[in-house]
């Protein structure tokens, strides 16, 4: 039942979603469809609504929000004569035990609170032959706190009581398949360390899912070879942009170079790709791929992510505004940076902005109304990408973000790393995935070559694959 609860309750808000507009989708109902259509463009719209000054606002955003839950209802029960869109939400514990092979093993890491209200962290163990999954208590968040950040890659600190109590379980696997759970989502617990210094993803194939539901899913892939790159943005709307003393967000040079060569390597790989920097890289240029079957998404750029709190006391804050729920909320408090958006960090210069012109900031709110359904790969080469409100669903943040609007694979980091070793990663990367096409491996021998020229964690363990398979 722990290992079934772990598996619905991840995502669940989100994969219904999802799982409804595969039905739409396959069902080609046109009213539906339409209708479908019509709630998205009515989420956007209070998306839009909730940036303005009440005094601005040309309808009540409360109102509209009000119409969508009321199409969100009605959408639903139609559904339920078309077919069931919950078959993908009850996949249990056998579904999944019947697709693991005799060296794999998917693991559900959960978290609750004991009867002393003290934070527990658990892991629920899954691997072929097994009568039931079985539950190991791992620590408690007294023990993880005394582990500072800087131990975490370089002792085996946090490895002794996250990975050392399954150690039993790992004899013989091969492939370790696992799903995070609360402070682990922030941590690149992949890379930990053991007693004699070998690291976890040295020793197994690691996989880090947003499920081990993953494992019983089958995802459909866009046709064609469409790609797409992002880089050396001019963040003001001038040629001059490139000056890192101008106040605002800097120039990224790194991302430049990084941007041409992996643009290069996929067309020499014949990728029809289409490059977007300087100017040109605008939050419209990317809202504009939305549907248009996109198999792999480069975006270098800086990235952000504030505590709610934080963003509304800040210079951002009109980014939270009234009227949102608390997912898109909590969505509004990360995202990218695209041309265009020095004039946001400004109150005076965003008020110039034109209505109905975007502000150049893109945020993870923004990217879950789009329509990405089979794009591949998304690798989000900017700084905190991977990180967001942590809740029992996931993390609210640029990965749902990019998850809602139906990307597979994601590559994002935990915190900001250095141009150069980032760029190497993801040259080295691109280049591997040309070859072999396997996401996984291409992304393991890339870490593998930065770690040969950067031996500190910091500038190697910051990268994470999400949903790798």
């Amino acid at each position: 039942m722990a290992y079934n609860g772990q598996v619905l309750s991840k995502g669940l808000l989100l994969n219904a979603e999802l799982e409804i507009q595969k039905l739409i989708d396959q069902k080609g109902d046109t009213a539906l469809a339409n209708r479908f259509a019509k709630i998205q463009h009515n989420r956007v719209l209070v998306d839009s609504l909730t940036q303005v000054p009440f005094s601005k606002r040309t309808m009540n955003a409360d109102s509209l929000s009000q119409l969508i839950n009321k199409d969100e209802r009605m959408l639903v029960e139609s559904l339920k004569e078309l077919g069931d869109y919950t078959k993908n939400l009850s996949i249990d514990w056998k579904t999944i035990q019947k697709k693991l092979t005799d060296q794999d093993i998917a693991i559900e890491f959960a978290t609750f609170n004991d009867t002393t209200n003290q934070f527990v962290y658990i892991a629920l163990v899954l691997k072929k032959g097994m009568k039931y999954p079985e539950l190991v208590k791992l620590f408690e968040s007294k023990d993880f706190n005394k582990i500072t950040k800087k131990e975490y890659y370089v002792t085996n600190k946090l490895y002794d009581i996250v990975w050392k109590p399954l150690e039993k379980y790992l004899q013989g696997v091969k492939n370790v398949y696992f799903a995070p759970s609360c402070d682990l989502h922030n941590i690149g617990i992949e890379y930990l360390p053991d007693a004699n210094g070998n690291i976890f993803d040295e020793q197994y194939n690691v996989y880090r899912l947003s499920s081990t539901r993953e494992l019983a899913i089958t995802h459909t892939v866009n046709a064609g070879n469409k790609a797409a790159t992002y880089g050396g943005i001019h963040y003001s709307n001038d040629a001059d942009s490139t000056n890192q003393r101008s106040n605002g967000p800097a120039f990224l040079i790194g991302t430049k170079l990084e941007s041409e060569a992996v643009a290069k390597i996929l067309k020499k790989a014949d990728y029809d790709v289409t490059v977007f920097s300087g100017t040109t890289a605008t939050e419209e240029s990317l809202k504009n791929l939305s549907g248009n079957g996109y198999k792999i998404l480069h975006i270098g750029t800086h990235g952000f992510y504030y505590a709610d709190n934080v963003l509304e006391n800040s210079v951002l804050g009109y980014l939270v505004g009234g009227g949102q729920n608390a997912e898109d909320r909590a969505m509004s408090c990360s995202g990218l940076l695209f041309s265009g958006s020095k004039a946001s960090f400004d109150p005076l210069s965003r008020q110039s902005i034109p209505e109905g012109m975007s502000d150049g900031i893109l945020t993870a709110k923004e990217i879950s109304r789009l329509d990405f359904k089979g794009l591949d790969l998304v690798v989000l080469s900017a700084c905190q990408s991977g990180l967001g409100d942590i809740t029992g669903e996931g993390v609210f943040g640029l990965q749902r973000g990019f998850k809602k609007a139906g990307a597979h694979t994601i590559i994002m980091s935990l915190w900001s790393v250095s141009d150069e070793a980032t760029q190497m990663l993801m040259t080295e990367f691109f280049k591997n995935l040309t070859l072999n096409n396997d996401k996984r491996a291409a992304f393991v021998k890339a870490q593998a070559t930065v770690r040969k020229k950067y031996s500190n964690p910091s500038l190697w363990a910051a990268f994470v694959m999400i949903d790798g398979i």
